[in-house]
């Protein structure tokens, strides 16, 4: 049997009637081998800071989150020490529009001197907490070699989504 071990461990605190901080801590250990010999570690330390005015949370809200990454993976030719953050923007301008931004950094697991960068921004607007649209952009600034069987840099990348969200089914219905 192959195990894993997870552990979380989450803080919140109210900075005042508008504002809440929460931090947490985790960690995931097991073999990465099917001989159990190797073992690899991946580590975060999450934070998370949120307004939301009391007498508008309807229309307004503003959410950051940045996440920090390490992992540590052991293998027959040494230790593979990686890491990795992202950092995301949030901001309700209205009852039904959300604007955001993110950022995302990241080495391979398996090679830290392969790495990628990417850069999000978007829009969503929200009928209901049932329905709602996406429209987002990404970049990802790819410094890839040596994947997928190849020994070729990996291309860098533009991507555009349009996202459809809705649910049905029984549900609380709401007054619009």
């Amino acid at each position: 049997i192959n195990m894993v071990a997870v552990g979380n461990f989450t803080s919140f605190y109210d900075i005042t009637e508008n504002t809440f901080f929460e931090w947490r801590l985790g960690a995931i250990t097991g073999y990465n081998d099917p001989d159990r010999t190797q073992n690899s570690v991946v580590g975060n330390l999450a934070f998370n800071l949120k307004w939301i005015p009391s007498d508008r949370a309807k229309y307004r809200t503003l959410d950051w989150k940045t996440e920090i990454l390490y992992g540590h993976r052991n293998t027959p030719l040494g230790a593979v020490k990686s890491t990795g953050f992202y950092s995301s923007l949030q901001n309700k301008l209205n009852a039904s529009w959300w604007i955001f931004g993110r950022i995302d950094y990241s080495q391979l697991p398996s090679d830290n001197n392969q790495e990628e960068w990417a850069f999000t921004v978007g829009a969503d607007f929200w009928q209901s907490e049932f329905v709602f649209l996406r429209w987002q952009y990404q970049y990802s600034n790819r410094d890839f070699y040596k994947t997928f069987n190849s020994f070729s840099p990996y291309p860098n990348d533009h991507s555009v989504v349009f996202q459809v969200n809705w649910a049905m089914g029984p549900h609380k219905h709401e007054a619009y």
